[in-house]
């Protein structure tokens, strides 16, 4: 499934495999990969040719301990969406 999540004037689709965990972002024409960890925290994306464009560590509750790298994603901690109209985090939420 893809789905499109739209930034000010930035629309960036994004494709989901089976189930609720996103497996990529497409952001200026090419895809990158998210990578989780075993609880769904996305700890890398990956471009095209496996280069590593962004690595984050956390805390046990989800705060962003280390951050390095040029790309970015709205997923973060067990996999939840940064809700950036209220600067929440969504744990596979809907309202």
């Amino acid at each position: 499934m893809v789905v499109q999540a739209k930034t000010g004037t930035t629309t960036t689709p994004y494709l989901y495999g089976l189930g609720t965990r996103p497996l990529a972002q497409y952001t200026s024409g090419s895809a990158e990969y998210l990578l989780p960890d075993a609880l769904g925290s996305v700890r890398q994306v990956v471009d095209a040719n496996g280069n590593v464009t962004l690595a984050k560590s956390y805390e046990p509750y989800g705060t962003v301990l280390t951050s390095t790298g040029t790309a970015s994603s709205i997923f973060g901690h067990l996999g939840s969406r940064k809700c950036l109209c209220e600067s929440l985090d969504t744990i596979r939420t809907t309202w």
